[in-house]
């Protein structure tokens, strides 16, 4: 189902969503342990609880998606 834009504020969102659906998709293509090593290389941190790891994850998640603008 295609979602209409009903102001301007959902036009303006449309490619940050995009781009953020599209980052997540090549991500859950990777395995768990490929996952830890990107997250550990985006951020150069090694998460060791899965707290800290959920937190590192929205590293790369968010990389590269123009939240501004």
């Amino acid at each position: 189902m295609i979602a209409v834009p009903h102001d301007t504020n959902d036009t303006l969102l449309a490619p940050v969503a995009l781009r953020l659906d599209q980052q997540l998709e090549e991500l859950s293509a990777l395995d768990q342990k490929e996952l830890l090593y990107f997250v550990a290389l985006s951020t150069d941190r090694e998460p060791h609880t899965h707290e800290r790891r959920c937190e590192l994850l929205m590293t790369p998640a968010t990389r590269e998606v123009d939240c501004h603008g």
